[in-house]
């Protein structure tokens, strides 16, 4: 199965049993306050001009935005925004959408590399992403996030942002055990569906994604402890299955047939839909097919009947 990734959900497991006085349900996961009255979780914090506020103080010092559902990072001793979806530190397979006021100076870097001309409404591309600021003397980090496909083995752990606790965690439909509310294991292979909260908000959110640890089994015909005398073929391809051919240092493009041919040093990487990756090297040592065979033949004779004609010439000049 494939699955989208991060959203808000709505509350929805109530405690079954009903309370003697009151007979109402109660929230059986939730560990907040409850109304008296009502019997359902009562999901305030702080004082009481804190719970009339239309925004909520995260852990990690950012502030989260009731009515606009967004998350909002100041930059230090000013009053200028960046305005997210997403938490910081958050791993998600959705779209991340940013909205940086006006005139703010921000910088975006993608698994440590700065990305030019970014679009910060629309980060789709996998991969670790860092926010910075240059208003304040120094580059300052403003928030991190991750996003990833919904076929990955690129995550072994997950731990959550700052304030955020694990609620249910499922492999293959088969509820596991959380020994530790702030991180979530990845090492197992199978079908995840996870649901956290930001104690913070007492917003759920959840995940769902495949985890895919195995790399691929390509097999190289022809090759026996790093070389070959002779052509090369891959077998054992899936569909989903990407392969670089790099020739002598040169990316190359490989033949239909999935063969390569030309004597000299490859390294070949095959990538699944996971990302995991398999990376083979090899040589091709000198070797005569077929074609060159005949065209050594061809050459053979050439010489042989030059010699002849050489030979022939000479002969005939000394008896004159």
């Amino acid at each position: 199965m494939r699955f989208s990734g991060l959203l808000a959900l709505p509350l929805c497991v109530f405690m079954t049993v009903t309370a003697a006085a009151s007979g109402t349900a109660i929230d059986m996961d939730y560990d907040g306050l409850v109304d008296p009255h009502t019997g359902e979780p009562a999901y305030v914090t702080g004082t009481d001009e804190e719970q009339q506020s239309q925004t909520v103080t995260l852990a990690d010092g950012g502030v989260y935005d009731k009515e606009e559902d967004t998350y909002k990072y100041y930059a230090r001793g000013q009053t200028k925004c960046i305005s997210s979806n997403v938490a910081s530190g958050m791993i998600t397979t959705d779209e991340v959408s940013i909205e940086v006021d006006d005139d703010m100076d921000v910088s975006l870097y993608c698994d440590g590399e700065l990305v030019t001309e970014a679009d910060f409404s629309h980060i789709t591309d996998t991969g670790s992403y860092t926010v910075l600021t240059n208003e304040t003397e120094t580059d300052q980090q403003l928030m991190t996030f991750r996003i990833v496909s919904d076929v990955t083995g690129d995550i072994e752990l997950y731990d959550l942002p700052a304030g955020f606790v694990v609620r249910e965690v499922s492999i293959d439909g088969v509820e596991q055990e959380i020994n530790d509310k702030s991180k979530i294991d990845f090492s197992k292979e199978g079908n995840y569906i996870i649901t956290y909260r930001c104690r913070a908000t007492a917003i759920d959110y959840g995940m769902e994604l495949y985890i895919d640890h195995t790399a691929p089994d390509v097999i190289l015909n022809g090759v026996e402890d790093g070389k070959a005398r002779g052509p090369v073929t891959l077998t054992g391809m899936t569909d989903s299955d990407s392969v670089t051919v790099f020739y002598n240092d040169n990316e190359i493009k490989m033949d239909d047939d999935n063969t390569v041919r030309s004597p000299g040093d490859y390294e070949v990487i095959v990538t699944d839909d996971a990302g995991n990756e398999q990376v083979e090297q090899f040589r091709i040592e000198m070797y005569l097919n077929a074609q060159g065979f005949w065209f050594s033949l061809l050459t053979a004779a050439v010489i042989i009947l030059g010699a002849a004609y050489m030979y022939r010439s000479r002969t005939r000049l000394r008896v004159r």
